[in-house]
């Protein structure tokens, strides 16, 4: 496996960001008078027997992980072992930085969105052989990461090929009705009254129905004695009038990582089966 923890400069936020990406085990070669016998040399490695199959050798799609309120490019990695669901499902999981920021770009001008969906895909490539193809990858979050996943994917719809929410803030116009929240929110939200903006989950997935445009998958779950439960269902109530099309997933649990632990897995499962 790969494990990389890496500070690099962005260009979009004008400042410096801290990644951490899980990709998985390359394959496995031998070299030179240390091959052992019965092996082969690294130029036929690849073909040989046990090599990996085609899909495993092409380069992994990238899963980017968003971290909530409190949070940064650790969270996943500190609470769960990713290098096994990185091999099982083929994929590069990509956490990032973003404090508080919702993942929007902010009203004091540091361009988050743009960062994610634009400048982040460039700068992961830059460190590690990935699938680069439109659409080829997915996002998920927990808290307020499921809100960013799933606004980054009804905003670029063209990016990826499905979004997972986690314990999702997905009803952000409520959220600011909550106590203590205004301070919580306002260097991210330019405003209170954030119904029918860009920031609001409900009129992008409205918009995107309307265009015409292809949605990704979308799967969002949340433990039944969560404090955001009703948020998760008004949205998927919603998704189910408009006709967007939304895999809808409830079970006991809060607002916790033993309920975030299972949802990670039940997502990559759903998004990404193996056969």
């Amino acid at each position: 496996m790969t494990q990389i923890e890496l500070s690099t400069s962005s260009q979009i936020l004008g400042q410096w960001i801290d990644l951490t990406i899980v990709a998985p085990e390359a394959p496995k070669r031998h070299f030179g008078p240390h091959t052992p016998a019965g092996s082969v040399p690294a130029s036929r490695a690849l073909a040989d027997e046990g090599a990996p199959t085609p899909a495993l050798m092409a380069p992994p799609r990238v899963c980017y992980l968003l971290h909530g309120t409190t949070g940064n490019h650790r969270t996943w990695t500190q609470r769960m072992v990713l290098h096994g669901l990185a091999n099982r499902h083929h994929v590069a999981f990509v956490c990032m930085s973003a404090g508080r920021s919702f993942y929007l770009n902010w009203q004091r001008q540091l361009a988050w969105t743009d960062f994610l969906t634009e400048e982040l895909p460039l700068l992961v490539a830059d460190h590690i052989r990935v699938d680069t193809t439109a659409g080829s990858a997915l996002i998920a979050g927990l808290s307020a990461g499921g809100y960013g996943a799933f606004r980054a994917a009804l905003a670029h719809p063209e990016n990826y090929l499905a979004a997972g929410s986690f314990s999702g803030v997905l009803d952000i116009a409520s959220e600011f009705n909550r106590p203590r929240r205004h301070e919580l929110y306002r260097g991210a939200f330019a405003s209170a009254d954030v119904t029918g903006t860009d920031a609001d989950l409900f009129a992008l997935a409205e918009a995107l129905v309307s265009s015409g445009r292809r949605a990704p998958r979308l799967w969002a779950a949340c433990g039944s004695s969560d404090h955001v439960l009703e948020q998760s269902r008004t949205f998927r109530d919603w998704a189910n009038e408009i006709g967007l099309e939304l895999t809808y997933a409830e079970w006991e649990g809060g607002h916790e990582w033993a309920f975030w632990d299972p949802a990670l897995r039940a997502f990559l499962d759903w998004a990404l089966p193996v056969p």
